[in-house]
């Protein structure tokens, strides 16, 4: 059950590999930000390197746990094994036919890539940047392939709040679990702070 805001948050962020994706949205992103406070030529570049970088560790370190923890969906869980959970939870029970309201991928739930690209990508961001507190705004950059995001623009105070909104996403939208998200916060916020402190050279 969720919100018509939740509804438009699921969608926003849903960067399916037939759309911007996570990790373009968030080098997206920075290279909003950035050129609105004048990063130049060689700061940019230097960014990116780091941005790309933590983005790929990112990956690895999120399909890693997948294949070795191996969680299922909740679209599974309720349409086949709910039943194995042994909750005495009389509300839960097996819906054959179950379905997220967006795709759920073909790969294990924990953790959450998407968290974990985005908190990777906001927590670079903003050591680059020297603060969280950069307020912004953009529109859904898949709006072809969600064309109900036409116009609708979300707005943000700081790059954490984005980078949780980006998580939260795959809640509402039925694919994922609240330790998925967690887990996946805690990595990304890592893998950016060790590659800030050891690769490229801090600036200055």
């Amino acid at each position: 059950m969720r919100t018509d805001d939740q509804s438009e948050i699921a969608l926003f962020w849903e960067d399916g590999p037939w759309g911007i994706t996570p990790p373009g949205h968030f080098l997206y992103i920075a290279m909003q930000v950035m050129q609105d406070r004048g990063f130049d030529f060689l700061d940019m570049a230097r960014a990116f390197a780091l941005l790309g970088a933590t983005q790929a560790d990112a990956s690895i370190n999120a399909w890693d746990n997948k294949y070795h923890h191996d969680v299922i969906r909740p679209e599974t869980a309720i349409c086949f094994r709910c039943s194995e959970f042994g909750s005495s939870d009389a509300r839960i029970v097996e819906e054959a036919g179950w379905k997220s309201l967006i795709p759920t991928p073909n790969f294990p739930a924990y953790t959450s890539g998407h968290s974990t690209f985005g908190a990777a990508g906001a927590e670079m961001i903003k050591l680059l940047m020297g603060t969280d507190d950069v307020a912004f705004s953009h529109e859904s950059p898949d709006q072809v392939i969600w064309p109900m995001l036409t116009g609708k623009r979300r707005f943000f105070t700081s790059l954490s709040q984005a980078a949780d909104e980006n998580g939260w996403s795959r809640l509402y939208g039925g694919v994922h679990w609240r330790t998925d998200h967690e887990a996946g916060m805690t990595a990304g916020r890592a893998i950016a702070n060790h590659a800030f402190d050891t690769m490229f050279g801090k600036k200055a």
